[in-house]
Order: C-alpha cells, then structure tokens, then sequence
C-alpha cells in the first residue's frame, strides 16, 4: 500500500555564495522556465562546482514549483535499478521501494508541480530511460540532474558547465576581480587570510595560480586553504610544477564528500567510472602536450596494437565525461584538449613500463608526422604543412626531448630534428632549430650504424638555419643589391626554380643563378632559405 502524502520539499543551502556563474544561472533558469523542457543535465568535470550551480538555480526557482524542489543525491547508488525506488523515498512515498508505484498508480503525481534535483548521476547513467518513463507518468514534473556525463536520452537538454572564467598573463591588475576564478580564490582566501587586497603586486601572483588550477573551484577552494600555510609566492611556486599539485590540494572541508575533500579523490572518482579501455586512452592522451588531433590519437592506439573502433568509442566516452574536449577552429583540424590538472593526473595513473612505451609510440607517431610534413613542404602547400607542424610544436619538442634527454635514441633524433628544418626557419625558430639540430649532430658522433646519408643530411640542415640566422641579424633592408637583384630575389622567395625565374625575367637560366650567387656573397648567405627569408623578413615581396 502506497501512502500519496508527500514529504516536505528539501533543498539544502550552500554554506558559501556562488561566484562567477551569472551566466550559467540564467541560461539554466531559462531552459527550466520553458514549458517544453522536462529535463535539463548540468554536466562538467569533476570540481568544477556543479552541485552548488544547481542549488543556487533551484532555490530561484521555487515560485515556478508550488508542489516543492526535492533535492536528492545519488552518489552512493551503484545499481540503477535503484534509482526510482530511491527518488520515490525522497519524496515520501512509504510502500514504493521496488518502484512498482509508477506502474500501479501512474497519477499519483499527475498533477503535481515539481523540480527534481538528481545530484550526482554520473554512474548510473545506463539506468537514464528510467527518467523519461519517471516523466511521462508526471507531466508537471522537471528534472535538474548533475553528472560527470551526458544522460543521453530523448528530451535532454545539456547545459556544460565549464571551469571558471581566467585572465590573460597581461591583464591589468585592477580588472582581475571581474574574472570569476579570481574572484572565487580571492574570496576564499579572505577566510583564512583576511587582510587581502588584489593589488599590482599580489594580482599577477594571484592570477598566476588560478591559471596553473585551470580555473576548477574546488582546486581554487582547496588552494586559497593553503594560505594558512604558505604566502602567495610560495605558493605559486609549489603549484608550478605540475606532477606537484595533485599533492598539494588536500584538506577539503569536512562537510564535504569524501571523494571532494582532496582534487585526487575527486579525479579518482571520474577516472573509475571509466571502462579500463577508457582509462588507458586517458593515459595516453595525458603524455600529449597542448592538445593533439584524434588521428594522432588513432595512430599511436594502433601502435599499442588497439583498434579505430575502440579508439573512437573511447575518445567519445572520454568526451562525455568531459575529461577531453573538441576544439575547433577555422580552417585547422578539430583538436582534443585536456586540462592541465587532467593531465597531471593522467600522468600520475601511469606505471613506468607505460610511461616508458607511451613516450616511444608518441615520440614515433610524431618523428613520421615531421618527415611526412618534409615531403610535402613544395610552394603550394608548405604554409598548410607548415601550419599543421606550428600546432604541434609543444608535441615535436616533448618528442625531442624524449629521443635525446630521457631515453636517448639519438639517430631518430637527428632525423626529426632535420625535418623539421622548414619548421626552424620558415616559422622563425632559428636558435631553437640551432640547439637540436647540434644535440642530435653531437649524439649521433658517438654512435655507428648511422648512415652517412642522415648525417650530410643534417649538417646540411644545420648551415641554412645558421644561414638563416645571420640573416635575421641583418638590419638593413637591400644592402648594395641591384634593381635586377631585388627582382630575382623575389622571384625566388615567391618559390619559383631558376628556370621559372629566367622565364620570368627573359633571361638565360645562367644568368640567373649569377645573380644567385652575388645575392648570397652580398648578403654572406649560402641557400635559398636563407635567401627567402630575408626577402620575407625585409619587405622585398
């Protein structure tokens, strides 16, 4: 026997103010307010402050719900079955515990106006058709659900809720105040430390430190706490290096869960919701710096002996769970990026056999990218390629590093260093190409079996950069050059062959080539690249 009576409505209050989500506040009370929305997730990753988003829309909202606001967690279900059971005690309904009350008295809540409040429903998303069935036996009924991951149901309407807003390096000062993570460590901070003011000399260290937090507010929260301990520099200072800040951020508030009283339980938890396939993907990606394409991920899987249906599945999995994200610009191919507190996480979930095996498919994947980009390097296409290897960098280099620092295989080296040659000087990193190109060169001399092809090859690299370089030291703009070796010298930075250029000019292709060599003795050059960057460099084109 079902009793009808009702329990009181509950919403708990939030024991701090919500700060920094104005935007969010009101794009969700809107979709609630709408007639046609029943079901609205709020989802996001783990710390980034969805329950106290969703209490705080709710307690505005109480006119819209005359029948009450229920707030009701899910966190220590494990079996979805027990989900309406669950939402069925929360409401009072003695009687209903195996959820036959949907079936044997579907009116019972026909006509009452309510909000639902289901926090935390990130592992029981497979049960997520028992809420539309929940829905259709009560009309007047809406649903505000947080979770790690999309429900993936008919009528969802998801609303992201993303780290807070952060300032750029350059950022006055006196505006800082008006990005939601300073606001929210700043006021944080002011309850173990008072006497705070955002000023010209603490702003940059202030801003400095939300940004190496990405902007997650339980990281902010948990970070401003160390304030007992530690001044703003010092702790800036521990929170730099990356591997540290997982150790760092503990000591949450008792009245927190468990798993939010430290940012590596809270990651913990999202990491175990993962299929172990899931979890291994997530290791991978975490070695990738910056971000990287889906088919950089796709190969190095494959090199890991996985398969492009797992992979895609994964990365989607991952994506649901927003501990990856798509970036998409203009024109350049879609990027999966990852926050920095994800990566360091990620990182700290290897062993040191995968650390070691990852690193070598990463460094592999990214050696082939660079030559295959060295190939196709021709007029037509070299500022696509060159573009595509400039994304890269941060990857190039780890690579680099990985071959001649961590676990030295110095031949692969020297032949990524010499690919990426274009790279150095087109995109103006001489000295950087200078310094691999010599690491690699001087690594390989102590090594046989390298052949002598590799070798020549890179030297060769090495004179144009360093070709390149005294180029760019050139302050003046066409020193001694005739009109006729301006017109040659442009020619050749447009891409064109001597014979093109003679073309061109209706000269002889000898001709040519003797303007060649005085423009090099002019400008103390000895290649084209060198020769095309000083037009580029010096407004010749």
């Amino acid at each position: 026997m079902i009793q009808t009576g009702l329990r009181g409505a509950y919403l708990p209050l939030p024991p701090t103010p919500l700060i920094g989500r104005e935007q969010e506040v009101e794009a969700a009370r809107r979709l609630l307010v709408r007639p046609e929305v029943r079901l609205v997730t709020m989802t996001g990753t783990g710390g980034v402050g969805k329950t106290h988003l969703a209490l705080h829309v709710a307690s505005t909202l109480r006119s819209e719900f005359p029948d009450g606001i229920f707030f009701i967690s899910l966190a220590i279900l494990r079996d979805g079955e027990q989900m309406l059971p669950t939402i069925a005690r929360a409401l009072g309904l003695q009687g209903s515990g195996d959820g036959r009350w949907l079936r044997n008295d579907p009116h019972l809540l026909h006509e009452r106006r309510m909000l639902l409040l289901l926090d935390n429903a990130e592992q029981v998303v497979a049960a997520a058709p028992l809420l539309l069935k929940l829905l259709a036996h009560c009309p007047q009924m809406k649903l505000l659900v947080t979770s790690r991951a999309v429900l993936r149901v008919r009528g969802e309407y998801e609303l992201l809720v993303s780290p807070l807003s952060l300032p750029a390096p350059t950022t006055d000062p006196r505006e800082l105040l008006h990005y939601g993570a300073v606001a929210l460590f700043v006021e944080r901070a002011r309850q173990v430390y008072p006497a705070l003011q955002v000023t010209a000399e603490t702003g940059p260290l202030i801003a400095e430190i939300c940004r190496y937090l990405d902007g997650l507010p339980l990281a902010l929260e948990l970070a401003a706490a160390r304030l007992k301990l530690f001044s703003l520099q010092a702790l800036r200072e521990r929170l730099r290096p990356r591997d540290q800040r997982l150790q760092l951020l503990t000591d949450g508030a008792r009245d927190l869960p468990e798993r939010q009283q430290t940012l590596l339980n809270t990651l913990t938890w999202s990491y175990n919701l993962l299929s172990l396939e899931e979890q291994r993907l997530f290791r991978l990606i975490s070695l990738c710096f910056g971000d990287c394409t889906v088919e950089a991920v796709e190969a190095m899987y494959a090199a890991l002996g996985g398969t492009q249906t797992t992979v895609l599945s994964c990365l989607t999995a991952l994506m649901d769970n927003h501990l990856l994200q798509l970036l998409e610009q203009e024109g350049m191919e879609p990027r999966l990026s990852m926050l920095e507190t994800m990566r360091a996480y990620g990182n700290s979930c290897l062993s040191e056999a995968e650390y070691e095996q990852f690193h070598d498919v990463h460094a592999a994947y990214y050696l082939q990218l660079a030559e295959q980009a060295a190939s196709h390097l021709a007029a037509e296409e070299q500022p696509r390629w060159l573009d595509r290897l400039q994304v890269e960098h941060c990857n190039l280099i780890s690579a680099l590093i990985w071959l001649l620092e961590r676990k030295p295989q110095p031949e692969m080296a020297l032949r990524l260093a010499t690919a990426l040659k274009q790279l150095w000087i087109m995109r103006g990193y001489m000295d950087e190409g200078t310094y691999w190109l010599e690491q690699a060169i001087k690594a390989v001399e102590r090594l046989t079996g390298v052949t002598a092809a590799i070798k020549v090859k890179a030297a060769r690299a090495l004179a144009e950069v360093q070709d390149v370089q005294r180029v760019a030291a050139r302050q003046d703009s066409a020193p001694g050059l005739t009109a006729r070796e301006q017109e040659v010298l442009r020619l050749v930075a447009r891409g064109m062959t001597d014979a093109q250029v003679a073309e061109v000019l209706v000269i002889s292709p000898r001709t040519v080539n003797a303007h060649l060599r005085t423009i090099y003795s002019k400008l103390d050059i000895t290649s084209r690249y060198a020769a095309t960057h000083y037009a580029l460099t010096h407004d010749l084109l």
